[in-house]
């Protein structure tokens, strides 16, 4: 006879997106499973982020041009005019300039006494902490 065991998570899980205070109770916790939730969902965010940055697409064009005229022309024909309508990156709006952004970001939360509101979503929540938090500074020559 085989008998079976569940593992159940340290954390509930729920359908539907992370609300933002359970996002900062997993980054401000003292349980390891629970920051590594935190550190994978904050990586995700800063991955998709920079994903998500038009620059990427400017610069698959310029490498591009090095294979052949007919690659540059395919980028920008078909990349080119994406990178022109989705021109603004939330990561332009951010600048997390430590070595490690993750830990940055949940020092930071660390940091911050007032949580955030019970309904709000872990994804706009994060946005909006991150560029409270983490502003970029004009580049002055």
């Amino acid at each position: 006879m085989a008998v079976s065991i569940l593992a159940t998570p340290a954390v509930a899980t729920t359908t539907g997106p992370m609300k933002a205070p359970e996002l900062k109770t997993l980054c401000t916790s003292d349980q390891d499973a629970e920051r590594a939730i935190c550190r994978g969902y904050l990586q995700g965010f800063l991955d998709g982020a920079s994903a998500a940055d038009p620059r990427l697409a400017e610069r698959a064009i310029e490498e591009a041009s090095a294979f052949s005229e007919w690659v540059r022309r395919a980028f920008e024909t078909r990349v080119g005019t994406h990178v022109e309508q989705f021109a603004t990156s939330i990561s332009q709006d951010f600048c997390v300039g430590e070595a490690d952004a993750v830990q940055a970001i949940k020092d930071r939360m660390l940091l911050t006494a007032q949580p955030p509101a019970a309904d709000s979503a872990a994804g706009v929540w994060l946005y909006e902490f991150v560029q409270t938090n983490f502003p970029c500074q004009p580049v002055t020559s």
